[in-house]
């Protein structure tokens, strides 16, 4: 399964619940009570991965049987339409994964029996990806995509999901609340009217426009190198000079266009190479292209091309938003709220030895009594 973190749209962490009706049935009650607050506490930052009927997570090939896989009776808690968007940067939770995107479909509840029925039958198949033992039922497993880490989280006593999931939220929260901070400020920046992200398209499209005319004067150079092959000293040296000098946009001083000129007439009284490739190319140098082109003009007057100022406080503001995501330390809060809770680190007590997840995991659970403290207890 692969999914986008938050610098790239996506979740800072993903929950998943380990439990069946029989280990903890006021969990599960609670789990359908508190779905709304579940929906809101969690937001854009953590997305709960919960077994739901008539539901399921597709991922996106391509696959060797088709463009999709579909993961049935799941769904997710949380802003699906974080999943709907094409990722480039997408973390896979298994290696191997073929590179795709994760959409969350809808998923209506049939009723409290059948979703009962579907959160326990998925048990055992969580316990293998995450490699949980029995011991371990119920617990919550906390996956940071930033760090690529999971915690596995016992559920002490009452300690409900939504409980979990918002003493998690209040120990983000004060990163998260910088980040929409700096996104609404990147969401108010415009430039004579034009939105940022019409700014971004201009400027993926200008660089568009430089890399096909660097593309164009390598192919033309290329060409005159072919030419130069067999030729006299003048005409050789001639198609050598000018492939070199197509390397740079600038414009031919007096002395170059000299140089260009006598080319162009040896290759035409030669009837050798492109002179007409060639003198086109000469053409473009000469004004100063791109400038001056009717399409990279109207993509540049008004915008963030012709204020460089504008756009250094723009790249500046977005580089922020990126460290800012990067700061994200879901594992160290949901250290903390172990602690506040009465867990410790128990590393990889309560794991299997094989599991698919290939990320580290660590477990969070009750600190074990010794025998000696056992034996005084019951005295």
């Amino acid at each position: 399964m692969s999914l986008r973190s938050t610098d790239d749209g996506g979740y800072a962490a993903l929950v998943f619940l380990v439990c069946r009706a029989a280990d903890d049935p006021d969990r599960y009650l609670g789990l359908l009570r508190d779905w709304s607050s579940i929906h809101d506490v969690t937001g854009r930052y953590l997305g709960v991965i919960t077994p739901m009927v008539k539901g399921s997570i597709l991922v996106g090939g391509p696959y060797p049987g088709g463009r999709w896989a579909a993961v049935p009776d799941l769904a997710l808690f949380g802003e699906r339409d974080r999943l709907r968007a094409v990722s480039s940067r997408s973390v896979r939770l298994v290696k191997g994964d073929p590179p795709g995107k994760v959409f969350a479909a809808p998923y209506p509840v049939d009723s409290d029996q059948r979703h009962e029925t579907a959160l326990s039958t998925v048990v055992s198949e969580l316990q293998t990806f995450f490699g949980i033992a029995e011991s371990m039922v119920p617990c919550a497993v906390v996956v940071s995509l930033q760090e690529r880490t999971a915690l596995a989280v016992e559920l002490p006593g009452s300690t409900t999901v939504y409980q979990l999931l918002k003493s998690i939220k209040s120990r983000i929260e004060p990163l998260a609340t910088e980040i929409n901070r700096k996104e609404a400020e990147l969401a108010k920046m415009k430039i004579g009217g034009v939105t940022v992200s019409k700014l971004e398209r201009f400027e993926r499209a200008v660089g568009g426009i430089h890399r096909e005319w660097d593309h164009h004067r390598a192919s033309i150079a290329r060409r005159l190198a072919e030419a130069a092959s067999g030729r006299g000293s003048e005409e050789r040296s001639l198609c050598e000079w000018l492939a070199v000098r197509l390397e740079s946009p600038e414009r031919l001083t007096d002395e170059e266009e000299l140089m260009a000129r006598r080319l162009l007439d040896l290759m035409h009284t030669g009837k050798f190479g492109t002179p007409r490739l060639v003198r086109r190319v000469l053409k473009k140098l000469r004004s100063g292209y791109p400038r001056g082109n009717p399409r990279y003009e109207g993509m540049v007057k008004g915008t963030a091309a012709e204020n460089p100022g504008f756009l250094a406080e723009l790249r500046k503001l977005k580089a922020e938003l990126v460290a800012l995501h990067s700061g994200f330390r879901i594992s160290d809060a949901t250290l903390a709220v172990g602690e506040e809770l009465g867990l410790e680190n128990a590393g990889t007590t309560g794991l299997l030895e094989w599991r698919q997840f290939q990320w580290p995991v660590t477990v969070l659970a009750r600190p074990s009594r010794s025998p000696f403290a056992a034996r005084l207890g019951r005295a």
